[in-house]
């Protein structure tokens, strides 16, 4: 090997070595950044929990949802036994409201 080509070799290194450098510098300047907070930011006051909802109303709300899936079905069914018939009451009711 040549003198000439052992510089150039060192050459090569020393700039890959230099860009991963300044590669690792920009990430790191870049995730400080990301990460600091600059405070003038007003943290938003924290609400309350929201009640759970009534067992009984619930309760009701399901059964009604069912009864109009059956009613649903029953209107639909055209009594074909070889046919699928799939509804999805739930999302009819969510329609209705």
């Amino acid at each position: 090997m040549t003198t000439n080509t052992k510089k150039q070799d060192r050459k090569k290194i020393n700039h890959r070595h230099f860009l991963m450098a300044v590669v690792a510098g920009i990430v790191a300047v870049g995730l400080v950044m990301g990460c600091a907070g600059t405070g003038t930011a007003a943290t938003p006051p924290v609400e309350p929990a929201p009640d759970p909802p009534d067992p009984a109303a619930t309760g009701r709300i399901v059964q009604a949802d069912n009864e109009l899936g059956f009613r649903l079905f029953k209107e639909l069914f055209t009594g074909e036994p070889e046919k699928n018939l799939f509804i999805n009451s739930q999302n009819t009711t969510m329609k209705l409201f």
